[in-house]
Order: structure tokens, then C-alpha cells, then sequence
């Protein structure tokens, strides 16, 4: 699937999703500004606009708007970031490097996408992929205690919201026969293979 530019309401959507802590910190990039608070949060919010002071700079006022204009046009980009980028439409998720409660969190943002921006989850690609303890949290024999969890999966797996995929020698490797995980998982041999297949098709590792 070719990567397609979001609208702007599509690329908020996408920072809504990815603002979860132990993820990005946010849409900034920056763990750090997460932390703010008190003073210097207050501080940071109180800042001058820079582009208020720039209008009036003397520097800037002497130049003429087609010198402006040329010097806009090379600034730097962020969107060629991807955790900038609003065309950027393809999630990779390791669930194994994932707490419980940071995977549940995840699962209801994935959920708010189709009840806030329904048709713009068409544009999406999050890839989810089990290899270790999260294993556990699908177990047949463990269903009751991960109720939530597993029904939300499902359903955003059905919905085609995620892509919910175990890896088949991680699930052996804790004890689990092919009849003990749920069907609506997908299989697949090797996780870092898929993750490495996945990532060299323009997948974003989350």
C-alpha cells in the first residue's frame, strides 16, 4: 500500500493515537515536555511567538517579500520526520516491549479512530505483533482475567483496525499449541523477520 497524505484532521487523529506514555511522549517527539510542570511548564506556555518577533526584526523588515519568500522555502521540514509526518499511515507495535496497561491504552485509542474519524482509519496500518509474555495475555486458558483486552483486539482486528499477528516459535517456546490462541491471530514463523519484512515496506516501529 502506497503512503498518501493525510488531511490535517486525519494527522491529529494520529498524534491522538500515538500520545500514550512509554510511546513517543507524544506528537513533539519529546518525552521530556511531557514531564513539564509548575513554572516551568508555565514558562514554556507564556514563551513569545517566535514569528510575532520575527515581524519585527529590522533584519527581516529590510528584506524584500521575494527574499522572504526564498528563505521559507529552504527551511527544514518536519514532515519528512514520521513522528512528524502527517502522510505517514503505517505502525509497527512490538507488543512484547509493551506493559499490559500501556497495550490496553493503545487498543482504546486504536478504538476511538473508528468512532471519532471512521473513514480516515481506511488510510491506516497498525501492525501489532506478540512474542513474548503478551502471549499469555491470549491464552484461551487465561481469557477471563484478559477479557477486555482480548475482546477489544478482536474487534479492532475484525474492524480492520489493527493487524493483530503471534509469532508461531514464540508460542511454542511457551508451552502453547496452535488450538490454544484464538484464530483471529495471525501466524507468522519469526517475529523479528516479520518486523524486519515489515519495516523494509515502510512500516514506523512505534
Amino acid at each position: 500500500m502506497s503512503v498518501s497524505r493525510f488531511s490535517d484532521h486525519t494527522g491529529a487523529i494520529i498524534c491522538l493515537l500515538l500520545a500514550l506514555p512509554g510511546l513517543l511522549g507524544g506528537c513533539d517527539g519529546d518525552a521530556s515536555a511531557a514531564n513539564q510542570t509548575g513554572a516551568g511548564a508555565t514558562a514554556t506556555l507564556n514563551a513569545p511567538e517566535p514569528q510575532l518577533l520575527a515581524r519585527h526584526d529590522p533584519a527581516t523588515a529590510e528584506r524584500s517579500p521575494a527574499d522572504r519568500r526564498q528563505t521559507q522555502s529552504t527551511a527544514p521540514d518536519d514532515r519528512s520526520n514520521p513522528q512528524f509526518s502527517i502522510a505517514q499511515n503505517q505502525y509497527l507495535f512490538d507488543v512484547s516491549q509493551r506493559s499490559r496497561e500501556e497495550f490496553i491504552a493503545f487498543l482504546k485509542r486504536a478504538d476511538e479512530l473508528v468512532t471519532v474519524a471512521a473513514p480516515e482509519t481506511e488510510k491506516l496500518e497498525l501492525a501489532l505483533i506478540l512474542s513474548d509474555h503478551d502471549i499469555d495475555w491470549f491464552a484461551k486458558d487465561n481469557y477471563e482475567q484478559n477479557k477486555e483486552l482480548v475482546d477489544l483486539a478482536a474487534r479492532l482486528d475484525a474492524l480492520e483496525v489493527i493487524d493483530l499477528k503471534i509469532c508461531q516459535r514464540a508460542m511454542q517456546e511457551h508451552g502453547y499449541q496452535e488450538d490454544d490462541i484464538p484464530t483471529f491471530i495471525d501466524r507468522v514463523p519469526y517475529a523479528a523477520a516479520e518486523m524486519q519484512r515489515l519495516q523494509g515496506s515502510g512500516y514506523f516501529q512505534l
